[in-house]
């Protein structure tokens, strides 16, 4: 017969997977002793009783207010206070304090639907209420305490059971999703001490030595008393702050010098991987936003936040930091080197002109954004790994602009339909030929077309 641990364990693991309606009946059953008592009972006095929030009955809406009526949505009022710390992108190196949006999602998804499905589960969307704000507030400071002790007592029941602990993270959403957690319970339990840190610091940090020097006082004032919160005040100023020099600044305050093995030893060196983070998101946001959402200028934004780093702190002497930057850099490479490789058919497509016909305007819109990713990349080539590309297509491309700008002139001083294509896309080109050869070049052909086309105004036939 088996061994009535192994029965538990069987139970226990079955009992897991219902549901808690299922596993309530369930358990009033077995306090009728279907199974041996040494195996139900002790079972039945281990799982505790969930966290309850105390209840607040939904509002019952009058004929007609419903569509009045603002929508409440749980979710994000029982997340608000960790705002400053949420982030969009999943980075391939997680930085403690940054907790992503998915997270948050999933984990709301688990409490309402398996851990406090009575209290949670009728604000798992938003939903129209007549609540006023104190009722709101109240009701928002219930839910939260109830989520997290609830949550708590869950993860604390697992810490001597592996397998339950893997069955929890499982359901949180995986390891991402359950260090999330963890860092969710260590910021609301320090909400009160971070958000007075905020309240002292420049509403407005865009850098610069007065910014930099009040951050860094209120930065190391906190943690001289605070030292365990590095992580935390690093993540929670780099969602603030524009520019990672700022970042670079308080880790060298933190350090004894400026020498990358100091800071490496001392509580700066979470900047350092923040401002990392910081140029990281900047290669997701640039490789999922899609054609034409501003790649061109997040070149800039990518350069201006490795330089930023890079200017203060030698990170080359430090292997790991020197490698993390080499697989940013790289990967934002490959995102910009696969569009300046369409820069050359783009121009095609855009400025031929055939029997009168002109393109279409998404293809000349398409051709003055691929020309103004590869101007930047030649301009902030010294932060991208292109060099090559660069190189081999220059001369290419310089041919491509010189002759479609013969071309187009030409046709500018004929008549007809070649004559309206050419004009229709003159504009568009104008934008390729600044982002490929400068302003000054553009402002010569501007003034070159106007004399085309008074030119071809001279030779039209007269109207009848």
């Amino acid at each position: 017969m088996a061994e009535p641990a192994i029965i538990r364990e069987k139970l226990q693991s079955f009992m897991e997977r219902l549901s808690p309606g299922a596993r309530a009946m369930l358990a009033r059953r077995m306090v009728d002793d279907p199974v041996p008592a040494k195996v139900s009972q002790p079972l039945l006095r281990e799982r505790p009783e969930p966290a309850r929030a105390p209840q607040v009955e939904p509002p019952r809406q009058e004929p007609g207010r419903a569509d009045s009526a603002a929508l409440f949505d749980a979710k994000a009022a029982v997340f608000a206070p960790f705002l400053p710390h949420i982030i969009d992108e999943r980075l391939s190196v997680r930085l403690p304090g940054w907790i992503e949006r998915a997270s948050l999602d999933s984990i709301w998804t688990f409490a309402c639907r398996e851990l406090l499905p009575a209290d949670l589960g009728i604000w798992a969307e938003p939903r129209p209420t007549d609540f006023g704000p104190a009722t709101r507030d109240s009701l928002t400071t219930q839910l939260r305490r109830a989520l997290f002790l609830a949550l708590g007592e869950r993860d604390r029941a697992s810490d001597d059971d592996p397998r339950a602990r893997q069955r929890l993270i499982s359901r949180l959403g995986g390891d991402i999703a359950y260090a999330d957690f963890a860092d969710l319970r260590r910021l609301l339990g320090r909400e009160a001490d971070l958000r007075r840190l905020a309240t002292r610091m420049p509403a407005a940090l865009s850098g610069g030595d007065v910014s930099d020097r009040l951050v860094i006082e209120c930065v190391v004032e906190y943690l001289a008393g605070n030292a365990a919160d590095a992580d935390l005040v690093a993540a929670g100023l780099a969602n603030r702050v524009g520019s990672t020099s700022t970042l670079a600044a308080v880790a060298i305050a933190l350090a004894p010098s400026s020498d990358p093995a100091d800071i490496r030893r001392s509580a700066g060196r979470v900047f350092v991987d923040a401002a990392l983070s910081m140029a990281e998101r900047q290669t997701i946001r640039c490789r999922d936003a899609g054609r034409p959402n501003g790649l061109g200028e997040g070149i800039k934004r990518f350069h201006e936040a490795v330089r930023g780093l890079i200017t203060s702190i030698d990170i080359n002497d430090d292997p790991t930091w020197r490698q993390r930057l080499a697989a940013i850099r790289r990967t934002f490479s490959e995102t910009v080197s696969a569009e300046i490789e369409r820069l050359v058919p783009s121009l095609r497509r855009a400025f031929h002109i055939e029997a009168g016909r002109a393109p279409a305007d998404s293809d000349a819109a398409e051709a003055a954004y691929l020309a103004a990713v590869y101007g930047n990349a030649r301009a902030y080539r010294d932060s991208l790994a292109v060099n090559e590309l660069l190189s081999r297509l220059r001369p290419v491309v310089d041919h491509a602009v010189q002759v479609y700008a013969d071309d187009l002139g030409h046709r500018l001083r004929g008549g007809g339909d070649d004559r309206q294509a050419a004009v229709s896309v003159f504009e568009h080109f104008l934008a390729v030929a600044a982002h490929v050869n400068g302003e000054d070049y553009a402002s010569y052909l501007r003034r070159a077309s106007a004399s085309a086309q008074g030119a071809g105004d001279r030779k039209a036939p007269p109207q009848k």
